[in-house]
């Protein structure tokens, strides 16, 4: 029992609920796959797995750096700051620094081990992958790099949760590249990098007080920061359109066209965000799951969360709807 503690206690710890970005990029990844003659269901989840621990050693590497980096204890002080309770729980004295550097590399750890079989299993494009991953994710906050401290945060995300991921998965999936898959993995890419853009945009003061330049902080004017957002919200839907009509994608795939509804309202959101003129909203069951939404109505984060949520469940709406057309296709 006590073990099954400290294994919730680190999942909690490294936001584990975050996963569902990842594990959205790797269903696409293996439902495409499902198409080609070579899939091996093994490989697939096998493959999934270490994305995922991946995920929860990165984010926990994440939380070490901030918080060596002294960024933690500056945001503390910031009224209002989203993120002024992150890494609580080495500030509350119940894990060290040892402790958490330890389990993120126990983490990453299972990840290379799961990478490391899968090499064997399928050939040298997985080392490339996943070393590149490693140097990414590790570098992200960490020195001397601090690649998430010198605006280039949001495009290494994407680019990790987009064409890395999905790549990687897909080959170990069928030992084979595909051009439709990579045409996809930038559509997820920018939908994962407006997930952390949309966060950025609403944390620039913060980032600023600690010296982190976000994309947001780089685009300083109100319009090219709307630019961005509605760049990184609507290309997704012109890869899926081009790709129908230039690359022979399913016409399934315009069913993500429903999505766009969703994608307005966020725009919207923002633009009131970037305005200063925030409003009392509520959410609606056709803007999916927002979980815990009376707690974060009582600790007065819940015009944050609202945006957050919408830019998560875009991503996955829109990634359960290309899961579907390829399964489709795969069955007939």
């Amino acid at each position: 029992m006590k073990f099954i503690k400290i294994i919730k206690f680190w999942f909690i710890n490294a936001r584990y609920h975050s996963l569902i970005q990842s594990f959205w990029a790797g269903m696409v990844s293996i439902c495409i796959a499902l198409n080609n003659t070579n899939f091996n269901i093994i490989n697939a989840f096998l493959a999934l797995i270490g994305v995922l621990f991946a995920h929860l050693s990165i984010n926990l590497l994440d939380d070490y750096f901030d918080y060596k980096l002294g960024s933690v204890e500056k945001r503390k002080e910031l009224k209002g700051n989203i993120r002024s309770g992150k890494c609580i729980y080495l500030e509350n004295g119940k894990a060290t620094t040892k402790e958490l550097f330890a389990c993120a590399s126990c983490f990453g750890l299972i990840a290379l081990l799961i990478g490391f079989y899968l090499f064997l299993q399928t050939g040298m494009p997985v080392i490339f992958i996943t070393l590149i991953a490693l140097i990414l994710g590790y570098f992200y906050s960490a020195p001397p790099f601090k690649l998430s401290y010198r605006g280039m945060g949001e495009i290494i995300v994407g680019l990790m949760f987009g064409p890395l991921l999905m790549n990687g998965i897909y080959y170990c999936s069928t030992k084979t590249f595909d051009f439709q898959l990579i045409l996809i993995s930038f559509a997820i890419a920018s939908l994962v990098t407006n997930i952390l853009y949309v966060h950025s945009i609403m944390d620039e003061k913060a980032d600023k007080a600690v010296n982190k330049k976000t994309l947001a902080v780089i685009l300083k004017s109100k319009t090219l920061k709307l630019i961005a957002l509605v760049f990184f919200a609507i290309y997704p839907y012109w890869i899926i359109m081009t790709g129908i009509f230039e690359y022979n994608l399913p016409k399934l795939l315009l069913f993500s066209f429903l999505t766009i509804p969703l994608t307005f309202v966020l725009i919207k959101f923002m633009v009131e965000f970037m305005d200063e003129k925030l409003k009392n909203h509520q959410p609606k069951f056709w803007m999916g799951k927002m979980e815990q939404w009376e707690r974060i109505k009582s600790i007065g984060i819940d015009w944050f969360m609202i945006r957050w949520f919408l830019a998560r469940n875009i991503m996955t709406f829109f990634s359960i709807i290309i899961c579907s057309a390829y399964i489709v296709t795969a069955i007939n």
